[in-house]
């Protein structure tokens, strides 16, 4: 017997509206965020971060940080 629910599925769990950088998770610079429509029908998925330059040069310099001393780093 199948228990799959009916209808779309929900839209009311919980999502992150903080972008990952270096190993912190934060508002975007400026506080902006934006809206995540579907396509099909136009309703909101979510919201989430809308980074901008400060937080483009800060992801960077986490990551040239980490590049040396990486796991994923070239043996």
């Amino acid at each position: 017997m199948s228990t799959t629910p009916s209808g779309p599925p929900s839209t009311a769990s919980p999502h992150e509206e903080r972008l990952l950088i270096d190993g912190e998770l934060r508002s975007a610079a400026g506080s902006a965020t934006f809206e995540v429509l579907n396509p099909a029908d136009g309703t909101v998925l979510g919201k989430v971060a809308d980074a901008g330059r400060e937080d483009m040069l800060d992801a960077i310099a986490a990551a040239r940080h980490e590049w040396p001393a990486g796991k994923w780093r070239r043996q």
